[in-house]
């Protein structure tokens, strides 16, 4: 009667098997291979039968799996050359997972791919049927599940605060320094939504880049409100006061000097005229035909009145 062969501790500082064995405590006469994830016998040859498991088309297509890599794509905006796409390439190493954190995994992938393409929640209704449908020889197929109220959860309360604590590092690795983007814009529920993004250098990346920061739903949206929505945003940030915007201070006086000529009332023709041609083709057809006739100037041929949105110092540009 042949001996039982064992596992051995030098198998696993062994150069052809350390990437992917593992001993199993309760069967000396077992193997674990982290890539395949079972379990075999080394019961009858041992070291031979290790080589084997290492030959079987499943383990080598796994080991061509480890050796790829993941690449996601992400838009950033570059300084000087508008909005272009960063590739980061992150080398999977599935085989370090237990089966749990696989499918945790799957499932936290569906809900990046959620976010970032903008579906709805209940997009994620059935996903669990149709992954089993789809592949019903992955084990990870078949404890996938994520419906929608598990996605919504999982992107408010685990990938959001995930990214923008990351966001928030990147920031405070550039010393701080970034511009602020914001956006105000009112939503179908009646509220009026303050969106914030950070433009700044990233250390990592080697280039300008844009990340999403902050959202608020704001009720009445005068400047003390809005500032404030802005100043408690950045707690953990910290602000760098650069003095007010002279831009602004010059279209305030502009416009101050403007009141005083109110018989002038400029601001006022010019957005009736807008709207007087904005809804009839007739009238901005005659319009072109009158001014091709009478202008001198060949350049501002086909030229339709703007729409003038109280910016004083644009007045000459509209009143050409």
């Amino acid at each position: 009667m042949p001996r039982d062969c064992y596992f051995l501790p030098s198998w696993l500082q062994d150069k052809e098997f350390s990437a992917w064995l593992k001993r199993v405590d309760s069967d000396r006469t077992m193997a674990y291979c982290k890539f395949c994830d079972c379990s075999f016998s080394i019961r009858n040859r041992g070291l031979g039968q290790l080589r084997s498991h290492a030959e079987k088309d499943k383990h080598c297509a796994q080991v061509k799996m480890m050796k790829s890599q993941v690449v996601f794509t992400s838009r950033s905006s570059a300084s000087g050359s508008g909005v272009q796409e960063v590739q980061l390439s992150l080398p999977v190493k599935l085989w370090s997972l237990s089966h749990e954190e696989k499918t945790r995994r799957a499932e936290t992938l569906w809900a990046m791919k959620v976010a970032s393409e903008g579906f709805s929640y209940q997009s994620s209704s059935g996903t669990s049927t149709l992954f089993k449908l789809m592949f019903p020889d992955s084990d990870i197929a078949a404890d996938f599940t994520l419906d929608a109220d598990k996605c919504s959860y999982l992107i408010a309360f685990g990938l959001g605060p995930y990214f923008h604590y990351q966001t928030v590092k990147s920031l405070k690795s550039s010393g701080n320094c970034f511009c602020l983007e914001i956006d105000e814009t009112a939503t179908f529920s009646g509220y009026k939504q303050l969106d914030k993004h950070l433009r700044f250098w990233d250390e990592c990346l080697n280039m300008v880049v844009v990340h999403y920061y902050k959202s608020n739903l704001l009720g009445h949206a005068e400047a003390s409100v809005v500032q404030k929505a802005i100043l408690d945003a950045f707690t953990d940030v910290g602000l760098l006061n650069i003095g007010t915007c002279n831009l602004h201070v010059l279209h305030n006086a502009f416009g101050s000097g403007m009141g005083k000529l109110s018989h002038w009332a400029l601001d006022t023709f010019l957005k009736d005229i807008f709207s007087w041609m904005k809804s009839s083709s007739v009238r901005k057809s005659d319009f072109l035909q009158i001014e091709s006739e009478y202008s001198t100037d060949s350049e501002s041929h086909s030229k339709l009145p703007l729409y003038y949105a109280k910016l004083f110092l644009q007045l000459l540009e509209h009143l050409s």
